[in-house]
């Protein structure tokens, strides 16, 4: 794993661990403004959500705990991808439980030394490719 790759995947799990406990400040920081989130499959959101609307959302979803399972960066010049295999137990979205397995891939930048994510593509396993294990 190169330098740039394994930066990444810190920005993965500070990610992760920011969303946890709620920590809009570091999520602030990893979010790049134009931020957007896509759905692959789910009718409610079609298109992308941006990351006012994201943070909007975050303000209405529980769950029980996180893991992230796997994850697989790979770093082309200022720009980054992320595959990550994550579960959600309990996760709730306004009060309605949603699928607990997701495979994301986060499309990051670099601006300044500063890697920020773009782009979220979200699936639920049974509908996401297979990223291989890392």
């Amino acid at each position: 794993m190169t330098e740039h790759s394994a930066e990444l995947v810190e920005l993965e799990l500070a990610w992760a661990t920011a969303f946890q406990a709620n920590d809009r400040d570091t999520l602030e920081r990893l979010l790049a403004p134009e931020f957007r989130l896509s759905f692959v499959t789910d009718p409610r959101a079609p298109g992308a959500i941006s990351r006012e609307a994201w943070f909007e959302a975050l303000k209405q979803m529980t769950f029980d705990s996180f893991e992230i399972h796997s994850t697989k960066a790979v770093v082309f010049d200022e720009v980054g991808v992320i595959h990550a295999h994550l579960s959600l137990y309990g996760w709730r979205f306004n009060g309605s439980l949603l699928p607990s397995e997701y495979k994301v891939t986060d499309i990051c930048v670099r601006r300044d030394g500063v890697w920020k994510v773009v782009q979220r593509i979200s699936a639920p396993t049974a509908e996401a490719p297979d990223f291989g294990s890392s």
